[in-house]
């Protein structure tokens, strides 16, 4: 029965859990947008995998000619975890224009819809999962791509493989405990699942050594961008003005997750002084997180803007004077991708953000950013371009202009040339 799927679930997570998990789900995604997934996974059919292999055990079909001889160019399918949209948009979306825009074919499918994955595993050379957990039918999926000769991939873009790395972010601390348990206790069934395909893809340099340390497959590195999608918004928004009061100037934080109040309390005695010194700034909140203690007097000057559409996220990124990304100086954290900082970027606003990762990597100081590594940093950069909107206008420049040369997703050299060519060959 379909719905054996849910109850399992619930037996294997608890009760407790199981509700903790979709209420959250309600607080990030709405109401509406969480029913559809939970009709989603009602509807997911469990013994799809074990009759179709019965059916071509049945037919005595234990292997195919491969599919790839019939093509003259790679065929591409991805099944994955589809449910932050910010996730499939960079991990997903962004293969599926790539590809597209190399004349390849691509589909893509959320990894439980089985039935869609499994009829364009047929005329495929190329199965890539993105952060699909360990399971039976994962197995069933993996036994179908044998059997097809297709090469499998898994991409990922976050430690959740490496427990002890995913353990030392601080941030999980401010989760419920089950919550942070579950997270936790995940990170055994990504690590399965990995290692059992052809070939890794990361989305940035130090996950990718971490990555190599664990696994003995091929690591790839493919770097998130910016798309034509969000090009195409950006474009669209150059002509609106800036929606602040009239002589307010905002610091901008999106936080992405609610994951991140360890990582705001980093910058808070900066931006209470700051806020202090200076009466018109105020401080504008993308996304969830609790304010730090340190910023409880500024409360009628803080903006709490919850998770809208993509167009509005960038909107009201816009609409900032400064943005600002402080990260913990962990593992955890050394894996993000700067996608904040392209995101600020290509809206014409300066970031300050903390030397962390790739943020340090992309980021010349004075140039295209400002980097902090200290409370003090925090404050100097903030100052600095509060009172030199001079300097503030050319460092926005900067940025906007690297990001528009060097990151986008028809930048050149922007993913591993080793996985276009194993890509290429697997049609051969």
């Amino acid at each position: 029965m379909p719905i054996a799927g849910l109850v399992k679930d619930v037996n294997k997570l608890g009760l407790r859990t199981a509700w903790q998990l979709f209420h959250r789900q309600i607080k990030l995604y709405g109401f509406s947008a969480t029913v559809k997934k939970l009709l989603l996974r009602l509807s997911t059919d469990d013994g799809l995998y074990d009759r179709f292999r019965a059916r071509l055990e049945r037919a005595e079909i234990a292997q195919v000619d491969s599919a790839q001889s019939l093509f003259v160019s790679p065929s591409i399918v991805i099944s994955g975890a589809l449910d932050l949209p910010q996730c499939k948009k960079y991990r997903v979306m962004q293969k599926v224009e790539f590809f597209q825009n190399r004349g390849w074919d691509c589909v893509y499918a959320h990894y439980s819809d089985a039935t869609r994955v499994l009829d364009a595993m047929q005329v495929a050379s190329v199965l890539i999962l993105y952060r699909v957990p360990d399971s039976d039918d994962l197995d069933h999926c993996l036994n179908e791509a044998r059997r097809l000769g297709l090469k499998v991939y898994y991409d990922i873009d976050d430690p959740i493989f490496a427990l002890d790395v995913y353990q030392e972010n601080e941030n999980l601390n401010h989760l419920a405990r089950s919550e942070k348990e579950h997270l936790l206790r995940s990170s055994v069934d990504y690590q399965s699942a990995m290692a059992k395909v052809d070939g890794l893809i990361v989305s940035t340099s130090f996950m990718q050594s971490l990555a190599q340390e664990r696994f003995s497959v091929p690591v790839y590195l493919w770097r998130n961008l910016v798309d034509d999608a969000t090009l195409s918004v950006v474009d669209s928004l150059q002509d609106e003005q800036k929606q602040g009061a009239q002589g307010n100037r905002i610091i901008g934080y999106a936080s992405g997750s609610r994951a991140h109040d360890a990582d705001l309390r980093l910058v808070a005695s900066a931006l209470a002084e700051i806020m202090l010194e200076h009466e018109d700034v105020s401080l504008r909140v993308i996304g969830h997180c609790s304010l730090p203690s340190q910023l409880a007097k500024f409360s009628s000057r803080i903006e709490m803007l919850g998770f809208a559409g993509y167009r509005q996220y960038l909107q009201a990124l816009a609409d900032a004077d400064i943005n600002i990304v402080p990260l913990l100086d962990d593992r955890f954290n050394a894996c993000k991708s700067a996608i904040r900082f392209f995101e600020a970027a290509v809206v014409g606003v300066p970031t300050v953000a903390s030397s962390v990762g790739q943020f340090a990597q992309v980021i010349e100081p004075g140039e295209n950013g400002c980097l902090a590594a200290t409370e003090r940093d925090w404050y100097n950069a903030l100052h600095t371009l509060l009172t030199n909107p001079e300097q503030r206008l050319r460092i926005a420049e900067g940025a906007t202009r690297s990001v528009r040369k060097s990151h986008r997703l028809d930048s050149e050299g922007v993913v591993d040339v080793g996985l276009l060519s194993e890509l290429e060959r697997s049609h051969a």
